[in-house]
């Protein structure tokens, strides 16, 4: 792992993996918040979340997040691909490109328990 002088994290998959992520906290999209006061609408709700490690240097990740109706029921979903400090290197120590590398950290992304850590901070903060 090496920080470079722009301030990204360069490291190999493998490396990553062996870091824990944390949720560090999230929200709800302020204008999506007012439209679900339409009754009888299907509602639009979305937020973001940032995730970050607890190690220096810090590794951060944050994404965009809607709530769908799907098959009846709500599914949540990570918009785009996330915003991170983090760009992967190959064996060799060579970067990624940056779609390569945000293509690999969706993945890693997606892994996260993400959606019950931030159902919960969601509804606990609206509450």
């Amino acid at each position: 792992m090496r920080v470079s002088g722009e301030g990204l994290i360069r490291l190999c998959i493998d490396e990553l993996l062996s870091i824990p992520l944390r949720h560090c906290f999230s929200g709800v999209d302020e204008a999506c918040a007012d439209s679900v006061s339409g009754c009888g609408r299907i509602a639009t709700i979305s937020g973001y979340t940032e995730w970050t490690s607890s190690a220096a240097p810090s590794l951060s990740f944050g994404w965009d997040w809607q709530l769908d109706v799907h098959d009846g029921g709500i599914r949540w979903r990570r918009i785009d691909v996330p915003r991170t400090n983090v760009l992967l290197v190959d064996s060799r120590g060579r970067d990624l490109d940056w779609g390569r590398s945000l293509s690999y950290l969706s993945t890693v992304v997606d892994s996260l328990p993400w959606v019950k850590s931030v159902a919960q901070c969601v509804c606990e903060t609206r509450v």
